[in-house]
Parts: C-alpha cells; structure tokens; sequence
C-alpha cells in the first residue's frame, strides 16, 4: 500500500480518525492500525497517507470503500474508538493527504462520532443500488475547518428486520386481484393497493410508492393493451 501506485484518477477516499488513540495505550494502538491495514488491502484500498490521529486510503470503487469502512467498525465492535470519513473525488498520481478529496473526507471523519460512518451524498450516489450496503436519510452539516454545507449520509450495518416487498395489483377481475393479493400476503408480501383499471393503477401507484407493479395487460376500456401502456408510464415517471 504506497502512496506511488496511486495512478490519476477518480477515487472514493476513506480516512480513519482515532478518537481515543490517547486512551488504549500503544499495545491496543498498535492493533488497530494493523487490523486497518490489513482490512484496507483486502478491499482494494491504497495509501495516500497519514493524517493526525488516523490516516486516508483511496478505493476506486466506492462500494468497496464502504464496505471496507463497514469491517473496520464492525471489527472494533460497540466500543469502536475509529469516526471515519468517505468522499469522491478526482486525485493526482501520488497524490497526498493535502487533495481536496482527502480534506473533505478527514474534515466528514472529524465530524463523526466514534464507531460512526458518514459519507458524502455524491459516494452514496456512486454506490448505487448495492443491496447489502444502507444509508441514512441525507441531511446537510458543516465541516469543521470548511465553508459551506455538504449533504451527508450515515452508513448502517449488523442485523436488521428487512421491509416486506410492497406491490400494487392491477387487474380488472376482482376474483383474480383478491388472488394473488391473498397468495402474495401469505408469503410475507404487502400488498399496498389494487385497481381495476389504468386510472385507479397510477393513482395507486403515485400514493403508495410501491416496489412492484402486478399489471394485467389487457384492462378497461377496450381491453387491448391499457395495461401495457400503463406499465410504461409508470416506469417513466417512478423510475
């Protein structure tokens, strides 16, 4: 992990703050920094340098970034002395703790609590729709040293009851809509709304938000492709 195989680049950077590097003597110090290492090299990460208290790594995926900031809190356990940082950016060849990236991350890491994650709204973006990764709701903070405000997100991870899929049925045979409502809620499914019609579906679907759309493609009025065409509205304007 040298700073000189960093190459330039578009990079998501991680830095490790230390809240409690005064109180766990050097033994416990000299743990934590190695289990860092280690836990940044198996995830891709590559050194950029040290900064006080800590130190910052680049990833070029910013899932694996996360993930990687994830171990490392995960690995401290409840009484994680580690507040850690993670914003995207574009970096130089051998780059050092002085990019602007790099700032903004130890500025996010100094911010956060001990055992605590937050991110930029521009990694959360970058990490997309990663199942196993979880934000917070975004929410605007001061940097400390920095003018201006930034959109953050907390990272969440352990175990968690995950939501019930929620659907929206439409089909103009109410035997068939109490169906398969009846047969999706048996197997843990929330059922959401139904319609019996192209009408009735997107105002179903603009209320309750749903994660899937049931459509029968032959509905009122003519019985021809309204439902079809119902699907394609709704997947453009609740993508």
């Amino acid at each position: 992990m040298e700073s000189a195989l960093l190459q330039e680049g578009t990079y998501t950077v991680l830095v490790g703050e230390r809240k409690g590097s005064g109180r766990g003597g050097p033994r416990r110090a000299d743990t934590g920094e190695l289990l860092w290492h280690e836990l940044v090299m198996r995830h891709g990460g590559v050194e950029v340098g040290v900064i006080t208290g800590g130190s910052a790594v680049a990833f070029r995926s910013a899932a694996e970034a996360v993930r990687c900031a994830i171990a490392v809190q995960a690995a401290q356990g409840a009484g994680s002395e580690w507040s850690l940082g993670l914003q995207a950016g574009e970096l130089p060849a051998a780059a050092g703790v002085e990019a602007g990236p790099v700032v903004q991350a130890a500025r996010l890491a100094k911010l956060a609590g001990a055992g605590q994650v937050l991110v930029t709204a521009l990694v959360r973006q970058l990490v997309g729709d990663e199942r196993d990764l979880r934000f917070g709701e975004e929410r605007e903070v001061s940097l400390p040293g920095l003018a201006g405000r930034m959109a953050v997100h907390e990272v969440h991870w352990g175990e968690r009851r995950e939501r019930a899929l929620r659907v929206v049925i439409a089909d103009d045979a109410a035997l068939v809509r109490d169906g398969v409502a009846a047969l999706l809620r048996d197997h843990g499914v929330e059922v959401a709304g139904t319609a019996s019609d192209a009408v009735e579906l997107h105002e179903a679907v603009a209320h309750h938000r749903p994660d899937v759309a049931l459509v029968d493609i032959r509905m009122p009025p003519t019985f021809t492709d309204e439902g079809l065409v119902a699907a394609e509205r709704i997947r453009a304007g609740f993508p």
